[in-house]
């Protein structure tokens, strides 16, 4: 089990990283990289992970490459103003896309990366709602 820094909710598919911290397990098959918790804010990604679902991710930069249909963290944004999003992602003849998924029908077309969109993390899998260890919630108090 590690303790891992969670996003938590503040608008949809916006997280913001706090120190609430929830404990989850390790992914055993990615014991010698730095793994993180993010709690999904919104319902981008709700065929695969739902408002308040904690997923464990990994540094991308670890020498991990992403595939056709991993999920993503991606960083979108310059400075001061970025935010963390978690996306799917499509490998084309085009080059990588973004995209929701999510059967919400207001989440259409990809996101391409660029200056301002960034894959920085994968998503190796979902835990499912999350609850913050009771001593977090009173530091946060």
């Amino acid at each position: 089990m590690a303790k891992l820094s969670v996003a938590q909710n503040t608008s949809p598919e916006k997280p913001e990283i706090t120190n609430t911290l929830f404990v989850v397990p390790e992914d055993p098959d990615y014991q010698e990289f730095k793994q993180y918790g993010l709690k999904v804010a919104g319902d981008a990604v709700s065929n695969f992970a739902k408002d308040g679902d904690c997923v464990v991710c990994v540094d991308i930069h670890a020498g991990i490459d992403a595939e056709d249909g991993d999920y993503v963290v991606v960083e979108q944004g310059v400075g001061a103003e970025v935010e963390t999003i978690i996306k799917r992602l499509k490998i084309t003849d085009h080059g990588p896309e973004l995209w929701a998924d999510s059967a919400n029908p207001s989440h259409k077309g990809p996101a391409f990366l660029g200056d301002s969109l960034k894959i920085v993390g994968l998503v190796l899998r979902k835990i499912g709602h999350s609850r913050p260890r009771p001593s977090a919630m009173k530091n946060a108090a």
